[in-house]
Parts: structure tokens; C-alpha cells; sequence
């Protein structure tokens, strides 16, 4: 299965917090702070327009509540967010910023209902990662094919310095991911 082009990483990244539970966008926006931060940065803007985009779609509603005096709507997830969620969850990563499409997913791996949809998750997982190396070391064979004018060579070694890095992170990533995620 294909990555999933219907909604950014924040509406995943919602979806999957309300998953965890209904919560208000004060308690989404201390989650992202709290760990998501780590490897996806999504502001309160980013996460109250995701909110609104699920709600206009049906995949989650609004409970309100009160506190200290205060109105305060709190969100759940309808049967169609919930559908959506395990969709992306079961899609290749793949498109801009991998690593985040990966993490994000890994970050929200226990709330697949059983270890069959776990080990999907790694194979997609494993396979992104295996396309996105091949990509590299494909540009890497045609840029050692290339010849570099003298005065460009200082440039060049440098863009191939950070070349390598993408593959040595790819080539570790996917070391990991097998042992992660069997």
C-alpha cells in the first residue's frame, strides 16, 4: 500500500493523540511538546486547523466540558477517523521528511490492534527506508560518474560528504527498524 495523500503528518499525528483518548487541543499541544517534538514540530495553529479539517470530515467530534469555570471542548474519534488512522498506519512511508513519516508512525505503533499489524508496519517501514537508500546510492553511482571543475571540487566534496551521511543514516536506520520492529 501507498502512502496515503489525503491529509498532512498533523492531522495523523491528531488523529492518533485522540486515539490515545479525548483530549483538548491544550492537551494535544503538551503532547507535541512533550515527546512528538522530538522528531515532528507542530504548532497550537497547525494543530487547531488539523482539528477543524477532521471535524468538517467526520472522523472526530467535539465533547464539551467544563473546567475551573471554564468552557472547553474536547475531542473523540468517530469510526471514520479511526479508519483513517489505521489506513496511514498501514501505508508505505514515503515523500518528503521519510524519517517523520517513519517516526510518527513508530511513535503510535501500540495502538495497532495486534502484532500482525505491528510487523506490517515494520515491513513498510523496512521497504521506505530500502527505496529511499536505493535512491541515494543511485545519485551517488551518477555523481561518481560526474566530472568537477577544479574550482567547483571544494563544493562538490562537501555535497557528497552530506550524501554520505544520508546513506550511513538510511543503511543505520534500517539496522534499526529490524531490530525494533521485527
Amino acid at each position: 500500500m501507498r502512502e496515503s495523500n489525503r491529509g498532512g503528518i498533523v492531522d495523523f499525528v491528531v488523529l492518533g493523540l485522540i486515539m490515545l483518548g479525548a483530549q483538548t487541543i491544550y492537551d494535544m499541544n503538551a503532547a507535541v511538546k512533550a515527546g512528538i517534538s522530538l522528531f515532528y514540530s507542530a504548532s497550537y495553529g497547525s494543530i487547531q486547523a488539523a482539528i477543524a479539517k477532521l471535524l468538517r470530515e467526520g472522523k472526530i467530534e467535539i465533547a464539551d466540558y467544563e473546567t475551573e469555570g471554564r468552557r472547553r471542548k474536547r475531542y473523540g474519534i468517530l469510526p471514520a477517523g479511526r479508519e483513517a488512522f489505521y489506513e496511514w498506519m498501514m501505508s508505505i512511508p514515503s515523500g518528503t521528511k521519510l524519517e517523520v513519516q517513519i517516526l510518527s508512525r513508530v511513535y503510535f505503533a501500540g495502538l495497532l490492534p495486534d502484532d500482525d499489524g505491528r510487523k506490517h508496519l515494520g515491513e513498510n517501514i523496512r521497504t521506505a527506508i530500502n527505496n529511499g537508500l536505493e535512491e541515494l546510492l543511485a545519485l551517488e553511482k551518477t555523481l561518481d560518474s560526474m566530472d568537477v571543475s577544479g574550482e567547483l571540487q571544494e563544493v562538490f566534496r562537501y555535497q557528497r560528504a552530506t550524501l554520505r551521511y544520508g546513506i550511513e543514516s538510511h543503511t543505520m536506520a534500517r539496522s534499526f527498524f529490524e531490530r525494533e520492529l521485527p
